[in-house]
Formats: structure tokens, sequence, C-alpha cells
């Protein structure tokens, strides 16, 4: 008689700090994926794209990042109010629309 059990697979939500906090932001790194993906070089790669986006437009996230996917800080969610992180999509996404342009 056969084993018929799954092998034992360790598959885990993948958890991403900016979550949906930067909704804007991150659709426009999304659409333009192919070009921003050199640029993360040298940025933990295991990390999720959203969160490498987030590290590379603004160095100062870095630890922050760090720590949440050392499973020991919070996300951008848990951090700042609903105004504050439209305030910050905004900026980040108006930053990348400015790259994206001086880059085309």
């Amino acid at each position: 008689m056969m084993n018929s059990q799954a092998p034992d697979l360790d598959v885990q939500p993948e958890r991403i700090f900016i979550e949906s906090s930067l909704p804007d932001t991150v659709a426009l790194a999304a659409r333009h994926r192919e070009r921003l993906e050199p640029e993360l070089k040298g940025i933990e790669a295991k990390w999720p794209f959203e969160d490498r986006i987030l590290v590379w437009l603004a160095a100062h996230w870095l630890d922050d990042v760090r720590r949440f996917h050392a499973s020991a800080g919070p996300d951008m969610s848990e951090q700042f109010t609903r105004q504050q992180l439209h305030h910050l999509d905004d900026h980040y996404c108006d930053k990348l629309r400015a790259w994206l342009k001086a880059n085309a």
C-alpha cells in the first residue's frame, strides 16, 4: 500500500511590510517592474517586491523593514494613520513617477 500523505511543505503566506498601505506607489511600480528590478539589486532579494521598492525609494525604511521581516516589528499600517499613509503614498508615488520620467 502506498503512503498517500502529502509531503511536509512549509508554506507560509508572504508577509509584506507595506502590505496595502501604499496602493498607488505599488501599482505604479508593478506596471514598471521590468524597468525597476535592476535598480533593486543589493536590497534583500527574499523580501517582496513591494518592500524592496520602498527601501529603494527611501533607504531610511531599511531598519523598519528588516525588523518587520525578522518578526520583530510592526508593518506600516500599524505605525501610521490612514491619512498619514495616504500622504506617504502620494509622496512615494510622485518620487517614483519622477524617477521613471528621468530614466525613460
